[in-house]
């Protein structure tokens, strides 16, 4: 999954890219998807580079993610896993 920081103060997180097979694809993770919070954490106050760091933990971490996708909050969740 490649994120982008959009907004005045790029603290709004678009969905740019999913990699076809990978976690997020299978978690139904779309392109355009804003995120909203990940762990229960709201992400308006993090920056992109806090983020990827989160994406980046061990293999089998599970991450729970909020997206604002179409005006509605959807709720889904991955687990981390080595895609190359």
């Amino acid at each position: 999954m490649t994120l982008i920081a959009k907004g005045p103060y790029l603290n709004e997180f678009e969905v740019a890219d999913i990699r076809p097979d990978s976690p997020a694809a299978n978690a139904d993770i779309r392109k355009k998807d804003i995120l909203y919070k990940i762990n229960g954490a709201r992400v308006a106050d993090s920056q992109l580079k806090d983020l990827s760091q989160l994406l980046r933990r061990r293999d089998g971490k599970k991450i729970r993610f909020v997206f604002l996708r179409d005006g509605e909050k959807i709720k889904t969740s991955l687990r981390l896993r080595d895609i190359i």
